[in-house]
């Protein structure tokens, strides 16, 4: 049985008529009872259509020129409700029925006066109005609940029409519906957010499950895009002072091609959380409207309808990171939706760190996860395989020692400029090998042969001389003369000299390392001047470079393989014969340098050229190779 509760007394006090169990006023005529059966199929309609549905029922069955409901946008206590709009109405139009002129609009202005009536006083209300020149009454009922006035059932009719059964009666159950139907559509919201409440609770058991803290990140991410049935959800996490995207739901994390899309919402989750306010996306705005790039880059990528865009804060307002929801399609209950997500967003932030404390790394994770899957079997041959594993890496090894190493000659031999003078020519330039005795370059010797000339010719004059004045008896000036002679004998045999060594030659085999002349021709030379230096190639000199962290195992003696660059597929050996005492700057970089001899009999090895060399040092359990060096590193840093 259906039991009204009138927030105010009803006009006609109701009763239920014991034969045709059904409604009726009493002191009303007979025949004017409203039948239960009605009624319960009123009352049984969907929450969404009840009050449609009412009046168009009671205009059909009692009569009246239109019913309407009246909603106010903020419903509040009786003198205090908000601005009215009409929500449904039944005029004869709904039956096909063409009304005259401005009568529907009449009748609705009627039925917004009347409410808004109703609302002040809180019971019902009487408005007249003019009805293509007749006298029309429209009359209003609040909907009353929780002692809020949410609205109004108004009924327009003509004076003159005698209903069946008075409005006054009427309106007090179609107002009573209208409460049933809000009342039923709270209760449903209240189940719906009950229930997505209950799936956040799942979401977190979910999200747990994950072998590592970046698995139960797209486990939360795919879970949320189920629950609330948005096409994408994207989550970052904030560590250390930034802010990295961690998860997209339906997304590999490792296609090369999403990361431009990534970057996209990474862009927007750190708009919002620098403003530190959630955002709604609606509809794409019209052209012309100025909207934020980022938001443009959003929406180009992804194309949304609707969307949210919120940091994740904890109560006390740390930021843990933040996430976006997109949906392709229009949503009608975006309110609720994003009320949840944002009630939600504070337990969502608070869970992540305890998340990522509980969860282990991506490498430990996918090891967890592997071993999970794997059978007993595989469990099995796992364990013996590590096990043989750790004794090969405790097994004893020679540590190798990774230098930097360049070819340089064993001795060097510098060709210089024999005597002043000026090149005449230069015939080898850098990188060409000679032999001992190959002509290099030659001086020109043209102003010696014209100097021993006149040398020449002055000696026979002075030897000429000394003998004339020796047969005059004048012994001093012969002396002077035969001096002179013999000055001059000097002078020839430095001319002669000179001029028997004008080619300047190779003074060993080898390749020039030093001396591209072409260029000097003609220039004058000083005594000594470098003008060639020649190297041997039948054995090469190995420079390695070692950090100094390294210096503790070098050792002579210790064999040492050699790669260079020019070529790859080739392996030298050899030993190394010297450590430097000191370190040296190379490269910006300090080293120890130390030798090797390389032997070269082919000649196709070149100083300068350059490769990597591994030496062998003392003996150490494998794993110290890969320890080693953040070992130390860490010891200096703690030092």
């Amino acid at each position: 049985m259906l039991k009204f509760i009138p927030a105010v007394p009803s006009p006609l006090p109701l009763r239920l008529d014991p034969n045709d169990a059904g409604l009726q006023a009493p002191g009303a005529p007979d025949g004017t009872i409203i039948s239960a059966r009605l009624l319960a199929n009123l009352a049984a309609c969907p929450p969404e259509t009840l009050v449609a549905t009412v009046l168009r029922t009671f205009r059909q069955q009692f009569g009246g020129m239109g019913w309407f409901h009246v909603r106010f946008q903020a419903p509040g206590a009786p003198g205090s409700a908000g601005e009215p709009v009409i929500e449904d109405s039944s005029t004869a139009e709904d039956d096909g029925r063409k009304l005259l002129g401005d009568m529907v609009e009449s009748m609705e202005r009627a039925a917004l006066q009347a409410a808004l009536l109703a609302a002040k006083t809180g019971t019902q209300a009487t408005v007249g109005f003019p009805l293509f020149r007749q006298p029309a009454t429209a009359l209003a009922y609040p909907v009353i609940s929780r002692g809020q006035i949410l609205g109004a059932i108004c009924q327009a009719s003509m004076q003159s029409q005698s209903p069946r059964i008075s409005a006054s009666l009427l309106l007090p159950i179609a107002a009573q519906l209208a409460t049933l139907q809000t009342v039923r559509l709270e209760a449903a919201q209240e189940r719906s957010l009950f229930r997505r409440a209950a799936a956040l609770t799942e979401l977190f058991a979910a999200a747990s499950k994950g072998s590592d803290f970046l698995e139960c990140t797209r486990d939360l991410a795919n879970h949320l895009r189920d629950t609330f049935g948005c096409d994408l959800v994207a989550l970052a996490v904030r560590r250390r002072g930034q802010t990295r995207l961690v998860s997209v739901s339906g997304w590999n994390p490792n296609a090369e091609g999403q990361t431009a899309g990534r970057a996209v919402l990474q862009a927007s989750i750190d708009g919002v959380m620098r403003q530190s306010q959630p955002r709604v996306l609606g509809p794409a705005p019209e052209s012309g409207v100025d909207e934020d790039v980022t938001i443009q880059s959003l929406r180009e990528w992804f194309g949304p309808a609707h969307g949210l865009i919120a940091p994740l804060e904890e109560p006390d307002g740390t930021q843990r990171g933040g996430w976006i929801f997109l949906w392709k399609q229009p949503l009608p209950d975006a309110n609720r939706i994003e009320a949840l997500i944002n009630a939600a967003g504070p337990e969502v932030a608070a869970f992540l760190p305890l998340l990522r404390a509980a969860k282990p790394g991506p490498t430990r994770g996918t090891v967890i996860r592997v071993w999970r899957r794997a059978t007993a079997n595989q469990r099995r041959f796992a364990s013996v395989a590590a096990g043989i594993a750790a004794l090969i890496m405790v097994a004893p090894a020679p540590l190798p020692v990774a230098t930097t190493c360049e070819l340089e000659p064993v001795v060097r031999r510098v060709v210089a400029a024999p005597f002043d003078g000026i090149l005449e020519r230069s015939l080898v330039k850098t990188g060409e090998t000679v032999k001992a005795g190959q002509l290099l370059a030659e001086l020109d010797g043209r102003e010696i042969r014209w100097k021993l000339a006149d040398a020449v010719a002055q000696r026979a004059k002075a030897l000429a001389e000394a003998d004339l004045t020796l047969a005059a008896g004048k012994i001093a000036e012969a002396r002077m003369a035969e001096l002179e002679a013999e000055s001059l004998a000097q002078e020839i045999a430095v001319l002669t000299y000179r001029n028997n060594h004008l080619a300047v030659k190779a003074p060993i085999d080898g390749i020039v390392l030093r001396g591209d002349l072409e260029r000097s021709e003609g220039a004058p030379l000083r005594l000594g001047d470098a003008l060639f230096e020649i190297g041997p190639l039948d054995h090469l000199l190995v420079q390695l470079s070692a950090a100094p962290t390294d210096v503790a195992l070098l050792r002579e003696g210790a064999p040492v393989e050699i790669s260079l660059e020019s070529f790859p597929g080739e392996t030298f050996h050899g030993r190394v014969s010297r450590i430097a005492p000191r370190s040296e700057a190379r490269e910006g970089q300090n080293v120890i340098l130390s030798e090797t001899e390389l032997p070269n009999p082919e000649g196709v090895l070149r100083p300068g050229l350059k490769g990597k060399a591994r030496l062998q040092g003392p003996q150490r359990p494998l794993i110290w190779r890969w320890l080693r060096s953040p070992w130390m590193a860490i010891r200096q840093a703690t030092w």
